[in-house]
Formats: structure tokens, sequence, C-alpha cells
């Protein structure tokens, strides 16, 4: 085998493409070599794929393209094709009244159809709230398949109207609604009151739920 050596390989005409070896064929790139972009070619060859110029991320023409993870063929279970990170608006629901609020905060990641969220709310004011007390405003609406409700954890729940020692929290099937039930029996559930919700109360958590 012949050695070529050479600082610059070029087309005749000074421009169109340059081709190295035939179909079929295998080009080595030796251990410490490195292939470096001068930054007007992108994709090196990953058709469908870009770069984001400085940054060298990878873009996928198609905004549903993915990497399939831990295989080395396309296995549809083994494809991450979405990452997503952000905030929502968390907000307490029941049937009448109203509160305001001194911190209203939420963050999420998505990876996949795994949504983990965050969420802090502080009650500042308080107008006759009453009925059962929900957590709405979720990012992305849960997964629809029936009984796939997802538990969620209350970190901080401070200044209610009532001591509940057995408070908790999980999401609905099919809702960006996250439930807050107390008094739980064999038969079912109420909803924590309204009424408990006052000037300086505080609710922090977070949950892991999935979507479709």
């Amino acid at each position: 085998m012949g050695t070529i050596k050479t600082t610059n390989i070029e087309t005749i005409t000074g421009s169109g493409t340059l081709t190295l070896g035939q179909s079929g064929e295998t080009i080595n790139i030796p251990s410490g070599c490195t292939i470096t972009n001068n930054g007007t070619q992108t994709g090196f060859g990953l058709t469908g794929w870009s770069e984001d110029g400085a940054n060298n991320n990878l873009l996928p023409a198609s905004a549903s393209a993915g990497i399939y993870l831990g295989v080395n063929s396309a296995t549809a279970s083994n494809l991450l094709d979405d990452y997503e990170e952000g905030t929502w608006t968390p907000s307490f629901n029941f049937s009448s009244g109203s509160v305001g609020y001194s911190a209203q905060v939420g963050i999420y990641r998505k990876i996949g159809k795994t949504v983990h969220v965050q969420f802090a709310l502080v009650v500042n004011s308080a107008s006759s709230p009453s009925g059962s007390t929900s957590i709405t405003g979720l990012p992305f609406t849960s997964l629809t398949t029936g009984n796939s409700e997802s538990s969620a954890y209350l970190g901080i729940t401070r200044n209610l109207g009532s001591a509940h020692n057995n408070l908790r929290a999980y999401v609905n099937e099919s809702n960006t609604v996250m439930q807050l039930p107390v008094n739980s029996t064999s038969s079912g559930f109420s909803g924590l009151p309204a009424s408990d919700l006052q000037n300086t109360t505080q609710i922090f958590g977070n949950a892991t739920y999935f979507t479709d």
C-alpha cells in the first residue's frame, strides 16, 4: 500500500464534491488523528443533521428525529427523540373564592415520555376559598392509560388551617392536574379543603409522571 503525503487535497475545479474511496470500501482514520471543521462544512456526512455553528451541537433536519441508545439497530423502545426544559405556572384550584400568591414557581424537565416537575406555592391572601383543592397547570398531559396515576411528593406544607398528617399528592391520568387527597379510606378520599388555604400557606413539592 502506497503513501501519499500532502497538506491539501482539492477538486480539479476548486469546487464541487471530493470523493474518498468507493462504495463498500473502508476509510481508516488512525488513532490520535482529528477531523476539524473549517466553519463552513456541516454534518460531517451525517445525512439529515447539521452543526450549530461554533457551538458544535448537532441539529436534526426533523424535530421528530432522535438517537437510539444502547443498541446498534433501530429499536423503537431505545429511541430518545425528545428533551426539553422549561417553566410552568402552578395554581391552586377549588370551587369558589380566590387566593393570591407571593410565590408561584414551577420548573420541569422532559426526557422522552418522562416528565419531572418541581413547584412552590406560597399564599399571601385568601378570599373565602371553598371546595376541594388541587394544583393545576402541569406542563404536559399525563398518560391516558387507565389507572396510571403517578405519586407526587410534598416536601413542605406549612400554615394550613387544619393539621393534615396524611396529606398526599398524585397526578391524575390523562390530565394536567395534581390531586391533594386527605382522609383516605377504603372507599375513597376527600380532597384538601380549600378553606384551609390561609394568608401564609406554603406547599412545595415535586412529581414524576409519564405522557403519551
